[in-house]
């Protein structure tokens, strides 16, 4: 997070949505949140990155969903009966990310929030907005709107993906 926006957050209560990936917990302000939803039958995209699951109708909007674990250069998040999309809006896009399963929501003071550890590089370290200490544990917080920029300027060219959730 960049030093200005820090300052601007700085004493501000916020609440996180929290979720599991690959073991370990991460937030999204829930202020980007539309809704959480259980995993739905999507349409794959051909030609798509490999982080792309497909495409879905949702009352009456398209909505993109992401294999946000495989965005993090995680393995590939399989579905299972916890499984979960999470419904995020950002400047005007509505997109779906896939996650493990869903935690709690968490209230937070922006001042609390540590920046990103030094070392953690590539695309874990690039999304991460900051990092709070909790009872259940570290909780890294996701910069959505860096994962949207992303997804955008690539323009979803890369390799296909065909799989659907079983």
């Amino acid at each position: 997070m960049e030093e200005t926006e820090r300052q601007e957050r700085t004493h501000t209560l916020a609440e996180l949505v929290t979720f599991f990936l690959g073991g370990s917990l991460y937030g999204i302000d829930i202020l980007k949140v539309q809704e959480i939803d259980k995993v739905k039958e999507w349409t794959p995209v051909p030609h798509a990155d490999d982080f792309v699951l497909g495409i879905l109708s949702l009352r009456g909007s398209i909505v993109t969903i992401l294999d946000l674990g495989k965005k993090l250069g995680m393995p590939r998040t399989r579905v299972l009966d916890d499984s979960r999309n999470i419904i995020l809006t950002s400047e005007g896009q509505c997109v779906g990310f896939l996650v493990d399963r869903i935690g709690s929501v968490t209230p937070v003071n922006w001042d609390q929030v540590c920046d990103p550890p030094p070392n953690v590089g590539g695309d874990q370290g690039r999304f991460l907005e900051g990092v709070l200490k909790t009872e259940m544990g570290l909780i890294a917080i996701l910069d959505v709107d860096a994962i949207f920029s992303e997804a955008r300027s690539k323009g979803g060219s890369g390799s296909g993906r065909s799989d659907r959730p079983s």
